[in-house]
């Protein structure tokens, strides 16, 4: 039998950390230099984006985070767009 766990979490939508124009962008992205279709690239880079704010807001604790392989292969296609990534992290980051 299944238990219900209930939790006080907040539940965050990587959508709220870039804007629509870098979201649609890194979806292409995706799909031009990985063999992924349209839903695996909004997946990715969801989780991509999650990833990232968590290894930000954890930063100095000595958790050692990281991504999966799928999962990191968004994070690296999100760096290679140098301009919108450093505007990720100087948003949230503070650089």
């Amino acid at each position: 039998m299944a238990t219900a766990i209930e939790t006080t979490a907040q539940v965050r939508d990587p959508r709220d950390y870039v804007t629509r124009e870098v979201w649609d962008r890194q979806i292409q992205l995706l799909m031009r230099d990985h063999p992924v279709d349209e839903v695996m690239a909004n997946r990715l880079f969801g989780a991509a984006v999650s990833y990232l704010i968590t290894a930000m807001e954890k930063w100095g604790r000595h958790l050692e985070l990281c991504a999966g392989r799928l999962v990191d292969l968004a994070v690296h296609n999100f760096i290679l767009d140098t301009k919108h990534y450093r505007d990720f992290c100087h948003r949230h980051f503070g650089g």
